[in-house]
């Protein structure tokens, strides 16, 4: 009869769990990014990103059971796609974040020094 198995209850708290884990890290990253891009360049604070994300997933799709095939085109045109896509993305709101800090950092110190 037509129930939920455990199987597909473990499946789907596993799913909510590392998809509420995703969502936790990349909303947390603009309060890190705030605080970081003060002593870290954003290009600096991109490649780290980028590197600990790689680093997580390589054994995920290194352990798993069903490997897709890839061409070789599909790798490059992959990363390139990524590369540009994602990667110059990410540094745009990179720099976006320490620029806003900047700003407002400074329209607060002509406020301070108006009054003062």
């Amino acid at each position: 009869m037509g129930g939920i198995s455990l199987v597909n209850t473990r499946k789907t708290i596993v799913g909510l769990t590392a998809g509420l884990g995703a969502a936790s890290i990349w909303g947390g990253m603009y309060v890190v990014s705030k605080v970081v891009l003060d002593v870290i360049p954003p290009f600096a604070l991109l490649s780290t990103r980028l590197f600990l994300g790689a680093t997580m997933l390589l054994p995920v799709i290194i352990l798993r059971k069903h490997k897709p095939a890839f061409s070789r085109d599909q790798v490059w045109s992959n990363l390139v796609v990524g590369f540009i896509g994602y990667g110059i993305s990410l540094a745009t709101r990179q720099f976006g974040v320490r620029d806003r800090n900047i700003a407002k950092l400074r329209k607060a110190e002509h406020l301070s020094n108006s009054f003062g």
